[in-house]
């Protein structure tokens, strides 16, 4: 488990990020996650279809409750509370 108390949350292969994650070809900031007033979105900043949410790629998108968010090899379930 990961709580996102932060503004922003980052993801990727280097020491610098919140959560490092593990994938053939990331970048070293991959993605990242913004609680957007009682919302959380995640953004691709690094390969094409190397962030996907539900199993499609994405740009960017509005998490909801249940979600999996795929980054690299790492697997994430987004739960609300």
């Amino acid at each position: 488990k990961y709580a996102l108390s932060q503004e922003t949350t980052t993801f990727g292969k280097s020491s610098f990020v919140n959560l490092p994650v593990k994938g053939f070809l990331l970048y070293k900031l991959q993605a990242k996650v913004t609680k957007e007033g009682e919302s959380f979105t995640v953004y691709n900043l690094g390969r094409a279809n190397k962030t996907k949410v539900n199993g499609e790629a994405i740009t960017s998108t509005t998490l909801k409750n249940g979600d999996i968010v795929e980054i690299g090899k790492s697997i994430f379930r987004f739960i609300e509370g």
